[in-house]
């Protein structure tokens, strides 16, 4: 029987997470474990467990359990660096190469490592094209080129991470 209450119904008590990042549709956390849950839409992949389906409560993001930040810009495209610097993205919009692993486009439903760095502080993912920030003091973006957005001296894509010319 189906039984209504005032008082939401309570699953897994999360009482550990030390990050959360908010977008269209999709929210993420990590755990103090590292782990990143998602909950939201997950008809874009976004939710980094392998599937499409969307979820009104937090699921484990697939595969790294190491995470330090993450970057939710909407149920499309996630982004996140593990405590080592290395980062990971995932959803469906890997247009332009803006997910850095190499690949001018497609679907990453659990985390794809972005190649070449591999010391990250943060990263940003904006419309195509991604952004981090590194350990080094370094900026790398990487994606669509567009009007120089990339920072590299041209307007040319870039599926891997190249870094900003000063």
């Amino acid at each position: 029987t189906n039984t209504s209450s005032a008082t939401p119904a309570k699953g897994p008590s999360f009482e550990d997470f030390v990050f959360i990042s908010s977008g269209q549709g999709i929210s993420c956390g990590i755990r103090a474990s590292g782990e990143a849950w998602c909950w939201g839409r997950g008809d874009g992949y976004g939710l980094g467990n392998g599937t499409n389906i969307s979820s009104n409560i937090p699921v484990k993001v697939s595969n790294i359990s190491n995470f330090s930040h993450l970057y939710a810009v909407n149920y499309l495209g996630v982004c996140g660096v593990t405590k080592e610097g290395k980062g990971y993205c995932w959803g469906t919009e890997g247009t332009y190469g803006r997910f850095g692993n190499g690949g001018a486009s497609g679907v990453q439903n659990v985390p794809s490592e972005i190649l070449n760095v591999t010391d990250f502080i943060k990263i940003n993912i904006l419309g195509e094209y991604t952004c981090g920030l590194r350990a080094n003091g370094k900026i790398s973006c990487w994606g669509w080129g567009l009007s120089g957005r990339l920072g590299t001296g041209n307007t040319s894509d870039s599926d891997v991470p190249a870094d900003v010319l000063n």
